[in-house]
C-alpha cells in the first residue's frame, strides 16, 4: 500500500455523524455496516438515502447498491414507506 494511500481518508457524513469509510467504493450494505458501528441509534432496516447536491432529488440507495464515498458525501436514513 502505497503511502498515500494509508492516510487517505474516505470521509462521509451520516445525519450529524462525520464518519471515514474503510474504502473509497463500497455497497451500500457494507456502509450501513460501517455506520452501525458508530452510531447506535441507527437502523440497518432502514434505507440509506443519499443528500443531492443543487436542485437534483436526494437518492434512496438500495442494500446492493455501489458508493463512491468522494467530495465528502451527506446520508440520511428514512424508514420504509407504509401504504395503506
Amino acid at each position: 500500500m502505497s503511502e498515500r494511500n494509508q492516510h487517505e481518508k474516505h470521509l462521509f457524513y451520516f445525519s450529524t455523524h462525520r464518519l471515514d469509510a474503510p474504502e473509497a467504493r463500497m455497497t451500500v450494505a457494507a456502509l450501513k455496516q460501517v455506520i452501525a458501528e458508530h452510531v447506535p441509534e441507527f437502523n440497518a432496516g432502514y434505507t440509506l438515502v443519499l443528500e443531492e447536491r443543487g436542485d437534483r432529488p436526494d437518492k434512496p440507495l438500495g442494500d446492493n447498491e455501489n458508493v463512491h464515498i468522494h467530495e465528502i458525501p451527506h446520508f440520511y436514513d428514512q424508514p420504509p414507506a407504509v401504504f395503506g
